[in-house]
């Protein structure tokens, strides 16, 4: 529960540093709205990212992980659909995001394995 936790809080900040860093994402809410943002994703990081990881398992190695950053960019859309004060303009938006998403949420786990061991 704890890692759980921790990995809304670090969502949170993601979500409002790539609002302010990349152009073509806007966030328009409150910190209640960003925190509920940061809590659908980590809801969607972990029970969707695993099964559509495991569903295209074979394009991600093909690609040679590229298929991942799909996978990412798919994610980022859905969360825009459901939390509606988060817009993302075009593509190189979305790419952006979610190459941003994806290099905090691997320094997220390795954090968290090393609190672990």
């Amino acid at each position: 529960m704890t890692r759980f936790i921790f990995k809304v809080v670090l969502n949170t900040f993601t979500i409002f540093l790539v609002a302010y860093l990349v152009p073509g994402v806007n966030f328009q809410g409150d910190f209640l709205t960003l925190l509920l943002a940061g809590l659908i994703l980590g809801l969607i990081n972990t029970f969707l990212k695993p099964t559509l990881k495991a569903l295209f398992s074979p394009l991600i190695l093909l690609s040679l992980g590229l298929f991942a950053i799909v996978i990412n960019i798919g994610l980022v859309w859905l969360l825009t659909k459901i939390i509606k004060d988060l817009t993302i303009n075009d593509f190189w938006a979305y790419l952006e995001c979610g190459l941003l998403l994806s290099i905090m949420n691997v320094l997220t786990s390795g954090l968290i394995k090393r609190q672990k061991g």
